[in-house]
C-alpha cells in the first residue's frame, strides 16, 4: 500500500540547497534515490522508461545504481506514470 505524499517539494524554500548557478535543488544531480526518503513524496515516473526491460535507478549516490523495471519502479515508489520529456 502506498502512503499519501504531501505533494511537490517547495524549491523556493529558504533552506533548499543551491546549485553553482544559484538555482535551488532538493538533491545532488545523479544521486536522487526513488525510495527510502524519510517522508513520502510525490514521484513521477516517465512513461518513456516503459520501452526498456531494465531501468537503472539511483541508489542515493551518483556512483550507486540498481536495476529494476518500469512496473517495479512504479510499484516501489507509488509513483505516477506521466510523459515527462520528448
Amino acid at each position: 500500500m502506498c502512503a499519501k505524499h504531501p505533494g511537490p517539494a517547495d524549491p523556493l524554500a529558504k533552506d533548499s540547497p543551491r546549485t553553482a548557478q544559484g538555482a535551488r535543488v532538493a538533491e545532488p544531480r545523479g544521486g536522487v534515490a526513488p525510495i527510502g526518503h524519510p517522508a513520502p513524496l510525490r514521484t513521477i515516473v516517465d512513461i518513456a522508461l516503459s520501452r526498456y526491460d531494465v531501468v537503472w535507478a539511483a541508489g542515493g549516490h551518483r556512483h550507486y545504481v540498481f536495476p529494476t523495471s518500469f512496473g517495479e519502479l512504479l510499484r516501489i515508489t507509488c509513483g505516477d506514470a506521466a510523459g515527462v520529456g520528448d
